[in-house]
């Protein structure tokens, strides 16, 4: 068992994002939540999948770099930047918490969308997950 491996249990896909002793911080790449400990020992003998297959699932498609536009990538790294200092604490869900305010009022955005941008990042482990949805042109 490594960091960032993918994992199917029970019908839910896990992704490893830190080992400590016997637990492991994982993130459920199905649901709507925050990272959270588990024992290793629940993924033993589970079968694992690629970041290929991840995509699939997810219905997700990486992009090629030049084919992003250049709004969007700007948003995408704006998003990134703000996220990157939660990064160092999310182990630590008080911490993590903490910090997550202190982006929130410096941003002036919501302590949502921070924990929304943070999860979509911790999942797929790719920048472009904070890309923002394209806009369809009438």
């Amino acid at each position: 068992m490594r960091k960032n491996d993918i994992y199917i249990l029970k019908d839910e896909i896990y992704r490893i994002l830190q080992i400590k002793d016997d637990n492991c911080l994982v993130i459920n790449c199905n649901g709507n939540s925050m990272p959270i400990w588990m024992s290793l020992d629940t993924f033993w003998d589970v079968p694992t999948i690629s970041d290929e297959d991840l995509y699939t699932q997810l219905n997700k498609e990486l992009l090629e770099d030049d084919l992003i536009v250049l709004e969007r990538k700007r948003i995408m790294y704006e998003r990134f930047t703000m996220i990157a200092p939660i990064l160092s604490f999310i182990d630590d869900s008080y911490t993590r918490s903490h910090v997550i305010n202190i982006i929130a009022n410096e941003y002036q955005i919501s302590k949502q969308s921070i924990r929304n941008y943070l999860k979509q990042y911790l999942i797929l482990q790719n920048i472009q997950a904070l890309l923002p949805k394209e806009r369809v042109q009438k």
